[in-house]
């Protein structure tokens, strides 16, 4: 008799955490909507594809921010004030952004109130050595 109540009673706490714990996943192209503050950005220095030199800078409140718009316009901010305009365009989870004449390409993921780029360079003057950067925001607005 115990294991007649005990096996519904055990099948239903499973279904209702399963349930429970589901949240339903937003698209990139909405989640990165709003104004994001930038927390953090590393900067990685490889020579030779051998890591060398690793960097983390902190940001003060109001250093710098991005903020993305509906309609895929974007302002970034630096120092409290804006610092430029661009257009962007999103495939899967990469971004590019158009400033005028230049073009940037990022990678781009969002995980609730976190938004985290990076993308890669290579040194104009010497092709062994590449940059990558980590750039960590909080959202805003």
């Amino acid at each position: 008799m115990k294991k007649l109540f005990f096996i519904p009673c055990i099948t239903f706490i499973i279904l209702t955490s399963l349930m429970t714990s589901c949240k339903k996943e937003v698209p990139l192209a909405e989640a990165i909507i709003g104004k994001w503050q930038v927390e953090s950005y590393t900067y990685v220095v490889y020579v030779s594809n051998v890591k060398e030199q690793e960097t983390t800078i902190y940001l003060k409140s109001n250093e710098m921010a991005v903020q993305f718009a509906e309609g895929s316009a974007g302002i970034i901010y630096e120092a409290g004030g804006l610092a430029g305009n661009f257009t962007w365009t999103l495939t899967d989870n990469h971004i590019t952004l158009v400033f005028g004449n230049g073009t940037l390409n990022w990678d781009i993921t969002v995980d609730g109130d976190q938004l985290e780029w990076t993308y890669t360079e290579v040194d104009e003057q010497d092709a062994t050595i590449t940059y990558e950067f980590f750039y960590n925001a909080k959202r805003t607005s």
